[in-house]
C-alpha cells in the first residue's frame, strides 16, 4: 500500500463499519477515523512522522479490537486485514527507506565528495606548462603523478554510480509531491557516469595540448566535475533525505 492509498482509508473504514452493524464510537476513547487519518495528516511531514502516526494507530485498533470482540468478529478480522497490516508493511517500508536515505549521503561525501580534493586544476597544469617549456622538461614526466589521480577520481565515480542505482531499488515509499529518492538516485548516477568518462579522459591524456583540449571539450559537456559537483552529490542527498523527513 503507498502512502497516497490511505486517503481513502477512512471511507473504506466507515462502509466497513457500518456494514458490520457497528455503532459510530462503540468504543470509549477511540475515534478510528480520526486515527486513520493521522496518517494522512503526517504524510506531508515524511516517513518519520508517518511511523509515529502508524505506531499511534496500531495502539488504538489493539484497544478498538478488544472492545468490539464479542460483537463484531467480522470487523475484528476486517481490522487486521485490511488496516493493520498494510500498517505494519508501510511501517517496515518506511524504516528501510530511511535506512537507506541516511546512509546514501555519508557514502557519497566520504568516497565523491572527498575524490576532488586528490584533483589539479587547469591553472596548475598550465604553470607546468610553462616550467617544462622554460626549463626544457617533457611536461608529461613533471604532471604524470597528478595525471594518474585522474583515474584513481574515476574509479571513485565508476563505484557511485552504480552505488546510487542500487540504493534506487531500495527505496520502497517515497512521500508524494517531493522530490524523488529514485529519480534524484537515478540522474545522480547519469552525472557520475558523466564525470567518470570525463576523468577517464583527462588521465589518458601525455602533453599539455592534449590535456587542454580535453578540459575544453569536458566543460562543454557538463561533465567536468568541480567542487561544487563533487561535493554537491553528498549535500544533494542530504537534501533529499531531509525532505522525506528522515533526517
Amino acid at each position: 500500500m503507498k502512502l497516497e492509498d490511505w486517503k481513502n482509508m477512512r471511507t473504506k473504514w466507515t462502509t466497513a463499519r457500518n456494514d458490520a452493524g457497528v455503532a459510530k464510537g462503540a468504543v470509549s476513547g477511540v475515534k478510528m477515523g480520526d486515527t486513520i487519518d493521522l496518517i494522512v495528516k503526517a504524510t506531508p511531514n515524511g516517513l518519520t512522522a508517518v511511523r509515529e502516526a502508524i505506531g499511534e494507530l496500531l495502539a488504538k485498533t489493539k484497544t478498538y479490537k478488544k472492545g468490539i470482540q464479542q460483537k463484531s468478529p467480522e470487523l475484528v478480522k476486517w481490522i487486521e486485514n485490511n488496516l493493520e497490516k498494510p500498517a505494519l508493511k508501510l511501517d517496515t517500508a518506511c524504516k528501510e527507506t530511511i535506512d537507506v536515505l541516511k546512509k546514501t549521503g555519508p557514502v557519497l561525501e566520504n568516497s565523491v565528495g572527498k575524490s576532488y580534493g586528490m584533483l589539479r586544476d587547469l591553472a596548475y597544469f598550465a604553470a607546468l606548462n610553462k616550467k617544462a617549456l622554460k626549463e626544457q622538461q617533457d611536461w608529461y614526466g613533471l604532471a604524470k603523478a597528478d595525471i594518474d589521480k585522474f583515474a584513481q577520481a574515476a574509479q571513485i565515480c565508476a563505484a557511485a554510480g552504480p552505488f546510487l542505482k542500487i540504493q534506487a531499488t531500495k527505496i520502497k515509499v517515497e512521500v508524494p509531491a517531493k522530490q524523488s529518492p529514485q529519480a534524484q538516485y537515478q540522474g545522480m548516477a547519469t552525472q557520475l557516469k558523466g564525470m567518470h568518462d570525463c576523468l577517464l579522459a583527462l588521465s589518458q591524456t601525455t602533453t599539455y595540448t592534449e590535456y587542454s583540449n580535453a578540459v575544453d571539450k569536458w566543460r562543454r559537456s557538463g561533465y567536468m566535475p568541480t567542487a561544487v559537483d563533487m561535493q554537491g552529490f553528498a549535500n544533494h542527498a542530504a537534501e533529499v533525505a531531509k525532505e522525506q523527513g528522515a533526517l
